[in-house]
């Protein structure tokens, strides 16, 4: 739940994916742990996606087998309204698809409208961007009038409901004075959450929402208003009005048909609650005006409200302690976010969780008269007959089951074709039959129909792993995997290890400075620039100086003296920067490794930029760039250098080699008798030919370049005897 400047943040998204806190590396899933959550909303999702809070805290639960998934769905600073575009909502409906076993989904959203601005809110003027700061600035002198005179009747009515009827909305803006209502405001942030919350239900009968509720900020009131007692009063009411909408949201969705499949969870007041708060400006360790001691003890303040009890929790007098923040705003310490987890995993979500559900239904292979079906269940499970199953050929239902057998977690069901042939599936209904073995618990949870399950096959989870320092591949990937849910503030630009090249002339070919931004490459896909690098590291007894060429100790030990300083740079190993952008750290210092001046170029730039987010609030500790403490390579491992002093430049290795992969150009350009051949000569029909464009310098192809091999003036395609067709190297 941020605010950005918006350019700034376009400008961090594009060049570091400052945003994507998300997820990463792809490898394999370990077998038992299973996506059953996944996360869809702002930086409140995207936190607790970043710190794996779930990952930690489920063991506690005993579901230690589960994990979470959100890596295009947890998007820092969106809006409620973006999340009900036909691509957000594509993606929300891909993600669902793609992760069959999830069915619990985590929404946060609101916030970077209540402290942003929307549009679309005020009749007459809809294009007009407003947030709830606008309101108190438009308003202040009818709120400021009943407000701040008539608090403890607000208070009143937030705590406990009681006065609900009164129509407050008039009394603090009466139609004579001109002002808008904030409601306004509210309900129209309150329709849009509640749009994309039904039509996540829509899709799948199995899924669940919990919409979590945000907790006081650390922020000191916006300038719009009082900067004082009263600034934060209004601001704690201002978001506590929000959060009263979203509570509505459950009610009314769960009296209209998605009873036991959605709940909000109420956070307000957790943090001072669990850390104690400051009855003043702790900022300043300056208490309100008469207030004698303002430190309250944890576990003082009440709890906020659960389940169908509206409750304000803490003390809206104060601001949330600032040990539970990261910033000085609205995101948490690791630690706070354990506690919002264990919060909605104690209201619902450990209970859905706890629900037995089919995991998968895995078809035999090769023909049979009769076909064979593995189901496999969460839990041991009893109840399973045939009337459990429907199949399908095609999108019709046919044929008959003829045999179900088994028992714990695993059965296998037969159905009879009857001679029928085509692509045939399985359907497990949940007639509310089957039940764990071990408590009752109906498949899916109470009610019938909520454990169907149709996906039948494996497939694959990408789970998070951080990249090694020395791991070049993997920290590429990791950042493309990151910046899938940000693609649209990316202009075209890819960390896709398959096409991401970063080191071009910014100045000359680049622009950073408004829309579209442009990071232009050098033509050599980074990846591959790198493996020279951590060729040197794994192989550090190679030593071409005797011939003016590369000696991988040296290379070896700049690397580690390289890495260290980026990392001291960027916060140390371990710190926030480390935390939300891991990987980072080798990119950059793999750039000022190969040292030529395109190279080095990105990094001055890019991390001084990074140190803008401490303006945004926050604390990433970055420090100062200084270019002469790193160890550089150019006349070696830059584009126009010779790593093993062959005479050929590494520009034209990698022109030659790189079609058989970075392994191949780096063993070609660290090896001085592996050298590109021109094309030139007479070659027998039926023999193999490699032709590849090998002009440097001024010659050189620009990185943006297409290509295309013709024969005779028509062009050539790839094929079983051709490939590279539209590449700089052609194989025949």
């Amino acid at each position: 739940m941020r605010h950005w400047n918006r350019k700034l943040g376009r400008r961090l998204v594009m060049l570091a994916v400052v945003f994507a806190v998300l997820a990463g590396g792809a490898v394999p899933a370990q077998a038992e742990r299973i996506p059953r959550v996944m996360y869809i909303g702002d930086s409140w999702t995207g936190f607790l996606w970043a710190f794996r809070t779930l990952r930690d805290v489920l063991p506690e639960y005993g579901l230690g087998r589960w994990v979470e998934v959100g890596a295009r769905t947890a998007v820092m600073g969106s809006k409620a309204f973006e999340w009900l575009t036909p691509a957000r909502l594509g993606v929300v409906a891909e993600e669902l698809a793609n992760n069959p076993n999830v069915d619990v989904v985590v929404v946060t959203l609101g916030g970077n409208d209540f402290s942003g601005g929307t549009k679309n809110v005020i009749p007459g003027n809809m294009g007009r961007e407003v947030d709830y700061y606008d309101w108190y600035y438009y308003n202040y002198d009818t709120v400021d009038r009943n407000f701040n005179n008539n608090w403890a009747s607000w208070k009143t009515w937030y705590q406990t409901g009681s006065n609900a009827g009164e129509n407050f909305a008039e009394k603090f803006c009466p139609p004579a004075s001109g002002c808008w209502d904030r409601d306004l405001l509210m309900n129209k942030v309150k329709g849009e959450i509640k749009q994309l919350v039904q039509y996540i239900l829509d899709l799948r009968p199995d899924l669940r929402v919990v919409i979590v509720g945000y907790d006081y900020p650390a922020r000191w009131p916006k300038s719009r208003m009082p900067q004082n007692m009263n600034g934060v009063r209004l601001q704690n009411e201002g978001l506590f009005s929000m959060e009263l909408t979203k509570f509505e949201i459950a009610q009314e969705l769960a009296s209209s048909g998605y009873a036991g499949r959605v709940r909000f969870v109420q956070n307000l007041g957790m943090m001072q609650h669990t850390y104690g708060a400051y009855k003043g400006n702790e900022r300043a360790n300056t208490p309100w005006a008469g207030v004698v001691n303002p430190n309250i003890a944890p576990g003082t303040l009440p709890l906020p409200g659960s389940g169908d009890t509206w409750q304000v929790g803490g003390d809206p007098d104060c601001l949330a302690p600032l040990d539970s923040y990261i910033d000085l705003d609205i995101h948490l310490t690791a630690p706070g976010y354990e506690v919002i987890a264990r919060r909605f995993l104690d209201d619902c979500v450990a209970e859905w969780l706890n629900y037995p559900k089919v995991l998968s239904i895995l078809p035999d292979e090769g023909k049979a008269a009769q076909l064979k079906f593995t189901v496999t269940f969460s839990h041991p499970v009893t109840g399973v007959d045939a009337s459990d199953f429907e199949v399908f050929l095609g999108a019709d239902k046919a044929m008959s089951i003829v045999g179900v057998t088994g028992s714990g977690d695993t059965y296998r069901v037969t159905a009879d074709p009857g001679g029928a042939s085509g692509n045939v599936l399985i359907r497990v209904v949940d007639n509310d039959s089957i039940a764990r073995s071990d408590n009752s618990v109906k498949l899916g949870g109470p009610g019938a129909g909520n454990g169907l399950f149709e996906y039948n096959g494996t497939y694959e989870h990408a789970d998070i792993v951080r990249p090694g320092d020395d791991d070049f591949t993997a920290a590429i990937n990791y950042l493309y995997l990151n910046s899938r849910a940000y693609e649209d503030l990316l202009f075209g630009f890819s960390f896709n290890p398959a096409v991401f090249d970063a080191n071009g002339n910014v100045f000359l070919e680049g622009n950073i400075s408004s829309e579209p931004y442009i990071i232009p490459g050098n033509g050599l896909l980074d990846v591959y620039e790198f493996t020279l690098i951590q060729w040197c590291v794994q192989n550090p007894g190679l030593d071409l100086s005797g011939r003016g060429g590369i000696n991988a100790a040296e290379v070896a030990a700049a690397w580690r003296s390289n890495i260290t300083a980026m990392q001291t740079t960027l916060g140390g190993d371990g710190g926030l920067a480390d935390l939300i952008l891991p990987g980072l750290d080798t990119i950059l210092t793999g750039y000022m490794t190969l040292g030529d001046p395109n190279s080095t170029l990105l990094p001055s730039v890019l991390v001084p930029m990074l140190a803008e987010l401490k303006d945004q609030g926050f604390p990433v500790n970055i420090g100062a760039f200084i270019p002469t403490d790193y160890t550089g390579f150019a006349a070696l491992l830059g584009k126009d250098g010779d790593a093993d002093k062959d005479g050929w430049s590494n520009e034209q290795e990698y022109a030659y080699f790189a079609c058989e992969g970075a392994l191949a150009y780096a063993a070609a350009a660290l090896n001085p008798n592996l050298k590109p051949k021109t094309g030139e000569g007479r070659f027998e029909e039926g023999g193999a030919l490699r032709v590849a464009i090998l002009s440097t310098g001024a010659l050189s192809p620009a990185y943006n370049s297409t290509y295309q091999w013709y024969r005779d003036g028509v062009a050539l395609q790839d094929n079983g005897r051709i490939s590279g067709s539209n590449t700089r190297c052609l194989n025949i």
